[in-house]
């Protein structure tokens, strides 16, 4: 029963700068306790509340004014800042420049941390690794490029080797810099006596492209030193909005999914992960009932993951708990019922298990690849259409605004434009949409295909291809970093497996220097179709490798994104590539799978049709106040249930769903003692199933301030009974005494 658990198991967490107070007391498993002041007084705190310790701290950026002002070895280092072009400092915050990872600032964060180590942490956690793609300027910069390539310094904007090499050399240095101080601090930890674990809390590549920043998750994948990531997914990252069907929008639901696949599939089968969604988000223009809708949203995303049972429930909960929103209108503190839901969900996360995926479905997946991230901004030597781009971004960024119909106007007027001009093309292309990739990916999700999102570097890994029958690749908007990459491909189709590639070869990177160049190939994709067996200039069509096929569209992909038409057409090509292969693809509204008594359901909005979805049975509804037993729950377009179903409960008794952490249960003769533990001022609901009927039953509970006021209501029927009381942040020792128990 995963509602008792040791803090041991680490399978909730939350990150947090303030110091412990009640009101944050989660009862989760373990706190990353957020950056270095005050270090040693936070961590007792926190270990004294019975949490395990983790630390977490940037990378990119952070408290670093000595390092910076020259305290640390008697150097300043701002000109280490990231700059961009013209010569300004690209901040995180007022005095907080995102920095160049140079050895020094290895040296500087390795020693800064080793007092995490002194205070016996069991990890640390290095989140963000960012090197923004308009910087690359710096001092700094200039000397790390200069020393690593023996070439002088070529800004990244003047063509496309330029941008690349410097691309590739930002995602190098931040790989290093993680390496050293990973490597580093374990080797302190090791001195003092135990292991210390070294983790990567980090955006999606889909995020990072969509907002131009550059890390290096694909080459992760060779460290020994990192041990695991978190998945930072949040309303913030999701909420961005892309094109489908010709429209514009937020889909939250949807973009989460891809963004949590995209970084299970960096962490494998061999690293932890724990996704993260957070119940607010950084932006705080927004009010609770937004908040807690795009919450359950990503939260539901998250579970649709099978194979992930580890989560961050909440990054920053001070600032959920006491905060007040929205910033710039009626500010209110949190609703006491939003308190209580979050507490639920928290505690819900440690009991869910592992589950498997919907057998019905064929298994697809659409590559990315870090190289994604290289190639977001055209140098200016490439033609862009760059007041049509402007207006773009525009509305994304102020879609809030009353521009949105002016905007909108303008793109409605691009779309039905006769002429595809280059310039428009690279500015599409390039924008802030990302819609090469979503026009690959949004079609099929929002037809019910569980669509995995794979990293494209991570298939030389043994087994990475297992049990997948269709693979989807562009080089419209990445590059294979190496021919390995093709040969495993050009294997797993030959053993039977459906390779479907799309793109036009049109793209401005197609001419930069590289490995298939040098191999005498004009594109990467050249490369792949000679491996395959088909010469470099195939025509479109279908074609027999092997055991399997290749399916080649010479048609851009973010074309898909353009029209209702556009996106029923690619998604005809897959649905005829999986009958070839005698699977079946019916299109459907909504994503599900069960995790052991958990069902988990989303039905999509824009979708193949506005039909119902409708789960019959004996269910507790875990995402209504009260945890209500119902006998059938509907979902319509934009809803998501997460539900309890009782008949596959084996245990009894058994927490179904509770709000406070569970401390110990026992069951002795006539009376059901719990020890539970929720935050301070959480309305607290615990729905229980026990043995015999609960009629004639009595409630006393208490902590160490005296009695605590609480309600029991019992359902004879379902043998369940739900236990209320207001938390005041304590233990609370709660007795429920009747005849029938036992």
């Amino acid at each position: 029963m995963a509602y008792i658990r040791p803090s041991s198991e680490e399978r909730t967490g939350f990150q947090e700068h303030h110091p412990f107070t009640l009101s944050i007391h989660t009862g989760c498993d373990f706190v990353m306790v957020y950056g270095l002041s005050n270090l040693p007084e936070r961590i007792l705190a926190y270990r004294e509340a019975g949490y395990t310790i983790h630390l977490m701290t940037g990378i990119a950026w952070g408290d670093y004014a000595d390092y910076l002002n020259g305290v640390f070895d008697g150097r300043k280092h701002w000109d280490e800042s990231q700059r961009n072009r013209k010569g300004e400092d690209v901040l995180h915050g007022p005095g907080v420049p995102y920095l160049v990872p140079t050895e020094s600032l290895a040296a500087y964060l390795t020693e800064k941390l080793k007092i995490a180590v002194d205070c016996g942490v069991r990890a640390i956690h290095m989140e963000e690794p960012e090197f923004w793609e308009e910087s690359g300027y710096s001092d700094a910069f200039r000397r790390e490029y200069e020393a690593r390539t023996g070439r002088p310094f070529v800004p990244g904007h003047t063509d496309v080797n330029a941008h690349w090499h410097s691309s590739l050399l930002k995602r190098e240095l931040y790989r290093d810099c993680m390496e050293t101080v990973g490597r580093n601090l374990k080797n302190y930890a090791r001195q003092k006596g135990y292991e210390l674990r070294f983790y990567v809390p980090t955006h999606s590549i889909i995020n990072y492209s969509q907002w131009r920043i550059l890390s290096p998750e694909g080459m992760f994948l060779k460290s020994r030193t990192i041990d695991g990531f978190i998945a930072q997914v949040w309303t913030g990252t999701s909420r961005v909005v892309n094109l489908y069907e010709g429209v514009f929008g937020e889909r939250v639901f949807e973009t989460a999914y891809l963004e949590y696949g995209i970084l299970e599939d960096l962490a494998g089968r061999d690293r932890d992960i724990w996704f993260l969604a957070d119940p607010i988000e950084d932006c705080a223009g927004y009010d609770w009932d937004n908040y807690r809708s795009c919450y359950i949203q990503t939260l539901t995303a998250s579970l649709l993951h099978p194979g992930v049972n580890r989560y961050e429930v909440c990054p920053w909960p001070h600032r959920v708990m006491e905060g007040l929103y929205p910033k710039d209108g009626d500010a209110r503190p949190i609703p006491d019922n939003y308190r209580t839901f979050l507490s639920s969900m928290f505690q819900m996360l440690g009991d869910m298990e592992s589950g498997t995926e919907d057998s019905s479905m064929p298994k697809v997946g659409v590559f990315l690849s870090d190289t994604c991230l290289m190639l977001r901004t055209c140098p200016d030597t490439v033609a862009t259409d760059q007041k049509w781009l402007e207006e773009l971004i525009s509305f994304i960024w102020y879609r809030e605004t009353g521009r949105i119909p002016e905007v909108r106007d303008r793109f409605r007027a691009f779309l039905d434009r006769t002429q595809w001009t280059e310039g428009v093309r690279n500015a599409y292309t390039s924008s802030i949409l990302f819609p090469d990739f979503f026009g690959l990916a949004m079609p099929l999700l929002k037809h019910g295909l569980p669509l995995r999102t794979l990293l494209l570097e991570g298939i030389v890994r043994d087994g990475a291809l297992e049990n997948l029958d269709c693979l989807i690749l562009s080089y419209s908007f990445m590059k294979p970093v190496s021919e390995e990459l093709h040969s495993r491909l050009a294997d797993w189709v030959l053993k039977g497996g459906t390779l479907i590639y799309a793109g036009d070869g049109l793209d401005p990177w197609k001419d930069q220097d590289s490995w298939w160049q040098a191999e005498g190939y004009a594109l990467p994709e050249e490369h792949l179709f000679d491996t395959l067996g088909l010469g470099r200039h195939p025509e479109a069509g279908t074609y027999a490798v092997g055991s399997g096929s290749a399916v080649i569209l010479h048609v851009s992909p973010a074309s898909f994104c353009l029209s209702r038409d556009a996106a029923q057409t690619w998604r005809n090509t897959v649905r005829d590539a999986l009958s070839d292969k005698g699977l079946s693809w019916q299109p459907r509204n909504y994503l599900s799978i069960q995790r052991q008594a958990y069902i988990i359901s989303c039905v999509m909005t824009e979708s193949a049709d506005d039909s119902p979805l409708v789960h019959t049975g004996r269910f507790v509804d875990l995402l209504e106040d009260g945890f209500p037993l119902i006998r059938e729950k509907r979902l319509l377009p934009g809803d998501s249930c997460i539900l309890l179903d009782l008949d596959k409960v084996r245990e009894c008794p058994a927490v179904l769903a509770s709000s406070a952490r569970i401390l110990t249960m026992q069951l002795t003769g006539t009376s059901l003692q719990l020890k539970t533990l929720s935050a301070e001022n959480v309305l607290t609901h615990i729905r229980l199933l026990v043995p015999g009927r609960l009629c004639a039953a009595s409630l006393t509970a208490q902590d160490e301030d005296g009695p605590v006021p609480a309600d029991l209501h019992s359902d004879p029927d379902s043998m369940t009974c739900l236990i209320t009381y207001r938390s005041r942040g304590k233990t609370v020792h709660t007795e429920i005494r009747g005849a029938d128990i036992g």
